[in-house]
């Protein structure tokens, strides 16, 4: 099990803390993220998905209208990225209500991860894709304009 939480990359820094083992810090502002072990404090800490000798990381900010991920729709990535498994931030840009994001293996997504929330103007939901999923998230009034993906090929 893999626990979460965030914070600006600044205010992490900051306080510096030493995360326990399998807890995941993203950088709210930077869409990063790191591991905790036990042992290193935050800052001594790698990158998630970063590795000098075995990777590329692919980072796609996605701000074209509507985004890629538009509201009631389910989709998928991007040919090139769907044999990958990838995090998948939201942003909500327009506040709203009854927020509902899933996931699954057909176009009819199936895997809830987040349901009834009530998106705040700044909000970031980040989201596991397994590689070829579809991804569907849906409100009321609500945008998600900023949309960015990251994957370790």
């Amino acid at each position: 099990m893999i626990f979460e939480t965030g914070d600006t990359a600044a205010n992490l820094a900051t306080y510096n803390y030493v995360y326990p083992p399998n807890y995941k810090v993203t950088e709210l502002d930077t869409g990063r993220w790191k591991l905790g072990n036990g042992v290193s404090t935050y800052t001594a800490l790698p990158y998630g998905g970063v590795s000098t000798t075995t990777s590329t990381v692919v980072t796609a900010s996605i701000t074209t209208a509507g985004g890629l991920f538009l509201n009631g729709t389910a989709s998928q990535l991007a040919t090139s990225l769907q044999e990958y498994n990838t995090m998948v931030y939201l942003t909500c840009t327009t506040a709203g209500t009854a927020l509902a994001i899933s996931v699954g293996p057909t176009s009819t997504p199936a895997n809830v991860v987040t349901t009834a929330a009530t998106p705040a103007a700044g909000n970031m939901y980040s989201v596991w894709l397994p590689a070829g999923w579809y991804l569907k998230w849906s409100a009321t009034t609500a945008a998600f304009a900023t949309q960015a993906v990251h994957t370790c090929l």
